[in-house]
C-alpha cells in the first residue's frame, strides 16, 4: 500500500471508529441538576414529551408493520433459476474445475505453463484494446496494440513475451 493510500485508510478507519462509537456515548443518563428537578405544574395536563401521548408509538408500529408487509410481498421471480445456477456452479467448481486445476499444476511443469498463459493473454489482447478505446484511454490502447503486435509476430503467436523487455 502506498504512503498516501495508507494515510487515507487510517483516516477512514478513524472516522468509522468515531461514527460507530458515538451512539455508545449518547445513551448515558442525564445528570441530576436544577433542570431535571424542577417541579411540574399540576394544572398542565399536556404531556411533556412527544412519546408520552402514545401517538408516536402507534404511528411507528403502523409504519413498521407496513414496511414488514412490503418486504414480505417482494418476490424474486428468478430465485429458482438463481439457486439452480448456484448449485451447478458450486458443484462444477468443486467436483471438476478444482481437481482439473490441481492435476494440471501437478502434471504440467512451470516452463510449459508460462507460454500457454502468455498465449491466452495475447489472444485476449483485442478485447483489452477495444475496452481501452471505449473508455477513451488512447494511450493504453496504443500500448496494448504494440504489445499485441510484438508478441504475435516476434513471440510466435504470443507463446513468448518479448514485449515485456520494452518499456
Amino acid at each position: 500500500m502506498t504512503r498516501g493510500g495508507l494515510w487515507l485508510f487510517r483516516l477512514h478507519l478513524a472516522v468509522l471508529t468515531v461514527l460507530l462509537s458515538a451512539p455508545a456515548f449518547c445513551h448515558g443518563e442525564a445528570p441530576e441538576g436544577p433542570a431535571q428537578s424542577a417541579p411540574r405544574a399540576a394544572e398542565d395536563p399536556a404531556p411533556d414529551t412527544i412519546d408520552d401521548d402514545g401517538f408516536l408509538d402507534d404511528e411507528l408500529d403502523t409504519l413498521y408493520d407496513e414496511a414488514e408487509d412490503a418486504a414480505v410481498k417482494v418476490a424474486d421471480p428468478f430465485e429458482p433459476i438463481n439457486r439452480a445456477v448456484f448449485v451447478f456452479n458450486d458443484r462444477f467448481y468443486f467436483w471438476f474445475a478444482k481437481p482439473v486445476t490441481i492435476g494440471y499444476r501437478t502434471v504440467v511443469p512451470v516452463n510449459v505453463r508460462i507460454p500457454i498463459k502468455n498465449f491466452f493473454y495475447n489472444a485476449f489482447a483485442p478485447i483489452r484494446i477495444v475496452n481501452n478505446l471505449l473508455q477513451g484511454k488512447g494511450k493504453g490502447a496504443g500500448i496494448e496494440t504494440q504489445r499485441f503486435l510484438i508478441n504475435t509476430t516476434a513471440g510466435l503467436l504470443g507463446f513468448g513475451n518479448p514485449a515485456s523487455s520494452f518499456p
